[in-house]
């Protein structure tokens, strides 16, 4: 029993790891995204 809860405890870390990686990912992407739009919009 001790086990599986330290086995949940590390899942949960390395989910949570995941998630925030994504979402530090995703935020990046809409920031490049919007720097590209704003590049097009000025170059006009």
């Amino acid at each position: 029993m001790i086990t599986a809860r330290n086995k949940f405890t590390v899942t949960n870390r390395l989910s949570i790891k995941y998630l925030n990686y994504y979402s530090n990912v995703k935020y990046f992407n809409l920031k490049y995204i919007f720097d590209f739009f704003l590049l097009l919009v000025y170059s006009q």
